[in-house]
């Protein structure tokens, strides 16, 4: 598995999503794809969060997501993905009570290589998460980015809303 370089330290329109690995569970066994297996073929929302449970994500930035998710799949999407900084165990968890439906797919990026290799890795020490994912929303078509948001602060939901897609 290869590691994309990204030239501007974060990633942006036009670049290749990095290829490095994800995870998830299935059947409760544990899943690892690479990030180019899991985007390169086909249109796919992907929302990037800095941890599951935490009130922002769980109350405000994800439900949106949730509901619009079936519009988004109507619309021509292929997928609406989220990523989080968390164990695939602990994802799967939140997925449950979050999604039942299971409208969305879950990956994990737990060793934060996808984020650090895409320049989307902040810290929130003063929210005791320590290092973790950006707030991001990318519209990536054959694993390449047609559109970013960055949050300037993880706890904000502005720029990366449901609405905005």
């Amino acid at each position: 598995m290869g590691h994309s370089a990204i030239p501007s330290g974060r990633l942006s329109r036009g670049d290749r999503l990095p290829d490095t690995p994800l995870a998830a569970l299935d059947g409760g066994e544990l899943v690892v794809k690479p990030a180019w297996q899991a985007f390169g073929r086909g249109r796919f929302v992907i929302i990037g969060l800095p941890g599951a449970f935490t009130p922002v994500c769980t109350r405000v930035h994800l439900p949106g997501f949730v509901a619009k998710a079936p519009a988004l799949i109507a619309s021509g999407f292929d997928g609406v993905v989220c990523i989080a900084a968390n164990d695939p165990w602990t994802l799967a968890e939140w997925s449950q009570r979050i999604d039942p439906a299971k409208t969305l797919r879950f990956l994990s990026d737990g060793n934060l290589e996808f984020g650090r290799a895409a320049g989307l890795a902040t810290r929130a020490p003063q929210l005791f998460l320590g290092e973790c994912l950006s707030r991001f929303l990318i519209v990536a078509k054959d694993g390449f980015v047609e559109k970013i948001a960055v949050e300037s602060v993880v706890t904000e939901v502005s720029c990366t809303a449901a609405v905005l897609i």
